[in-house]
């Protein structure tokens, strides 16, 4: 608790609530955004999108074990939702009191909201994936096409407590750095670690979410830790081919208040 009082720790949980509080979106918002990431997610799946980026895994006999995603909950829809108890409630409001920690950090708050639960935040699951990324001297040697260019990366640290705020600002950062707006994006891949960090992020910039997220994301897929970027990469990468699209960004919040973002380009 001490530490805790000393660095206005808390938990990443308490810390999406801090922004669903801060920048007004309901549990109900939080629970139309999950819907819709499972209803896309399943859409997506049903239509093939993933196939050629999805590797199943087969046993010693050559027999399949997983060939897709095992969390999705299709039927899911806001009765069901409803139903379920806010995980960060209790977490905030008895001992070590971390409610009390942001409030000392956000006093104008008054109260901590605390909307997320297990179906409007990122699934815990197991998952890898991998990119090829080289020189084109490297793919010409090699005989290699390639796919995309990265336009531009960039990383930023912002504050610890709120924490997942990350991809506002990296994203500012990244457009403006290379002279770049908003519009010049055709699709955006973020991170759905909790339903108020996509939330923010499309009311910070105004983006349609017709544009983002399009075939769902981690509340309905999962968020395998260590892995997700370069899944988002991929997914982002595979989508702008099918929709015939050029220029993509993917950008995630990352513990501690750090914010990465990557801007690619098909060629």
């Amino acid at each position: 608790p001490t530490l805790a009082m000393g660095t206005y720790f808390v938990p990443q949980g308490i810390s999406a609530d801090i922004i669903a509080t801060e920048y007004g979106f309901s549990r109900d918002d939080a629970d139309a955004f999950a819907v819709e990431s499972q209803k896309r997610a399943a859409a997506a799946w049903e239509a093939g999108r993933f196939a050629k980026s999805v590797v199943p895994i087969n046993d010693q006999n050559g027999l399949p074990i997983i060939e897709r995603d095992e969390y999705m909950r299709p039927g899911t829809d806001m009765q069901s939702l409803g139903a379920l108890k806010a995980s960060f409630k209790d977490m905030g409001e008895s001992m070590p009191g971390f409610d009390k920690v942001a409030l000392m950090k956000y006093p104008h708050l008054e109260a901590i909201n605390h909307i997320h639960h297990a179906g409007n935040s990122s699934g815990i699951v197991d998952g890898s994936a991998a990119i090829l990324i080289g020189s084109e001297e490297f793919g010409k040697a090699n005989g290699l096409k390639p796919r995309a260019r990265i336009r531009a990366t960039a990383k930023i640290g912002t504050d610890p407590t709120i924490m997942l705020t990350g991809p506002v600002p990296v994203t500012q950062k990244i457009l403006t750095d290379h002279g770049m707006e908003i519009g010049d994006i055709d699709l955006f891949e973020v991170n759905e670690a909790f339903s108020s960090v996509v939330l923010r992020f499309m009311q910070a910039f105004d983006v349609d979410h017709a544009k983002l997220n399009v075939n769902g994301g981690a509340i309905a897929m999962g968020h395998p830790l260590g892995a997700t970027g370069a899944m988002i990469l991929g997914t982002l990468l595979d989508e702008l081919e099918r929709s015939d699209k050029e220029v993509g960004l993917a950008t995630l919040c990352v513990a501690s208040g750090m914010g990465a973002a990557t801007i690619i380009e098909r060629v």
